[in-house]
């Protein structure tokens, strides 16, 4: 039976799906729509896919993966290397991303360098986690730590013990800045470890970060087994891990550089209209969709279904209520890789004297072919520098922020004056801002076969909320899924 024939004359524009009884779905598996191809729906999809649903992936861009996905850049020399559209790091607590990668079958010591938890600056600080069981392993890692006085390292204990006594939740959330100030952190202590942390958790400045999220990382990082707090730093580019694994599998259930225009909602299934604004393609039919679009996105496609339905106004207001940080990722190739203690360096962050890099990663020789070999793609050196939140580098045009990142790294971390090429790439809308009290919508929406999917939701518990990380997403797609096979029951 041709299910076309079932959609409202007006579906797609703003209608919806017919609710004649007699209407029968045709045989085979349920169909479900997955609109958008980031982390979040791809989990989603996987998760679908294993129940027996028929997916099909919607996504506007000409590349799955979101802002986690693969940027070419061509070098001078006719070269072609894979970069990140941002710098990202897996912690061992994201137990969802992690084990979504190894049903994928990627090799995860290949995929990426584990190693214990290391916080190590430019001018001296260094904090390692040991390998004894926690939380020994972060008693020696505060009590062995340079660069900190043993005031601070006092503070750095009495906070986790605190944390710890509270169970990690507040009786009212605040900001991270109120947070630290009401809990005796120095200011000296607050501006070399807790102020980078939170940027880099929650890339959300200390001022307006809700302490409860900032918490709520801690937890399931610092707080738990010792292999929790491992950082797992990527080997490869982030299109090498879900987005091609996912694609890999089914090719033909993507439709890349198709925007979804409308969304049409009926008893009994879901339409979506692709095309352009102007132009619009003929509605197609599934018995259910997942949302998995930024927090905007989803709002101005669950517009149309609030005119008919007003319980849906509240869930569009609150996704319209998001306000969003920016992150700059710039690449710098020098001709030499650097010679760090370590991968990862922490930078002085002081706008006033023009150096507003957080983060640097040493990428050089570290950008294999693929997961399964270890053929350096990149030649000489590579820097990936990292500017999470706002601040007064907006102000900057391109070749004033390079400059000054150029400098930054000279004078933090011994670079050369200037590099042999660069690229930048600025994420305007990288990420929500977590603040204090942020409503956040669940999985479910008032239709039962439209659900929520995105780093942005969240749970009914405030101290299971988590900030815009890839395990957020990952977590939001799986739970999407499930919902939708309890209602299709495929």
């Amino acid at each position: 039976m041709d299910r076309l024939a079932h959609l409202d004359p007006f579906a797609g524009h703003g209608g919806g799906l017919s609710d004649r009884s007699e209407r029968m779905r045709p045989a085979g598996p349920p169909r479900v729509a997955v609109i958008g191809g980031g982390w979040a729906g791809l989990s989603a999809a996987v998760r679908l896919a294993d129940a027996g649903v028929s997916c099909t992936v919607f996504e506007a861009s000409k590349s799955a993966g979101g802002r986690a996905r693969r940027v070419p850049w061509t070098l001078r020399d006719g070269r072609t290397i894979a970069l990140d559209n941002g710098q990202h790091i897996l912690i061992g607590a994201y137990r969802e991303t992690l084990t979504l990668l190894q049903r994928l079958d990627i090799d995860l010591d290949r995929a990426f360098e584990r190693t214990p938890l290391h916080l190590l600056d430019a001018k001296g600080m260094r904090l390692r986690a040991s390998r004894l069981p926690a939380p020994w392993h972060l008693v020696t890692m505060i009590f062995t730590a340079r660069g900190l006085s043993f005031g601070e390292r006092v503070a750095i204990a009495s906070l986790m013990s605190r944390a710890k006594r509270i169970r990690w939740t507040l009786d009212g959330d605040r900001t991270v800045a109120e947070l630290l100030d009401g809990w005796r952190q120095p200011p000296g202590l607050t501006h070399k470890l807790w102020e980078p942390l939170c940027v880099a958790a929650l890339n959300t400045p200390i001022g307006i970060a809700s302490a409860q999220v900032f918490l709520n990382v801690l937890r399931d990082s610092l707080g738990g087994a010792r292999s929790d707090s491992d950082l797992l730093l990527p080997r490869v580019d982030l299109g090498h891990l879900l987005p091609d694994a996912v694609t890999a599998r089914t090719p033909s259930a993507f439709r890349l550089s198709t925007r979804i225009q409308n969304l049409s909602l009926g008893a009994d299934g879901v339409a979506v209209t692709g095309g352009t604004a102007t132009e619009l393609a003929q509605p197609e039919p599934f018995d259910a969709a997942v949302l998995a679009l930024p927090p905007l996105d989803a709002a101005r496609l669950m517009a149309s279904p609030a005119l008919h339905d007003p319980a849906f106004k509240p869930l569009v207001a609150v996704c319209e209520a998001f306000v969003f940080q920016p992150i700059v990722t710039a690449y710098l190739r020098y001709r030499e890789a650097p010679r760090w203690p370590s991968r990862m360096l922490a930078l002085e962050s002081a706008p006033h004297v023009g150096h507003h890099v957080q983060w640097a990663f040493d990428r050089s020789e570290r950008l294999a072919s693929d997961v399964h070999h270890a053929t350096p793609a990149s030649g000489q050196g590579l820097i990936a520098a990292v500017i999470s939140a706002d601040g007064p580098h907006r102000l900057l045009d391109n070749d004033a922020l390079v400059a000054s990142i150029a400098r930054q790294l000279s004078t933090e971390c011994g670079m050369p004056s200037q590099a042999l090429e660069t690229r930048v790439i600025i994420e305007k809308r990288a990420t929500f801002a977590s603040t204090p009290s942020l409503p956040r919508p669940d999985v479910a929406t008032p239709h039962p076969r439209l659900v929520l999917a995105g780093d942005y939701v969240g749970e009914a518990a405030a101290t299971r909320h988590y900030p815009a990380t890839l395990e957020a997403s990952v977590l939001s797609g799986r739970r999407a899924a499930e919902a939708l096979i309890a209602v299709l029951d495929p």
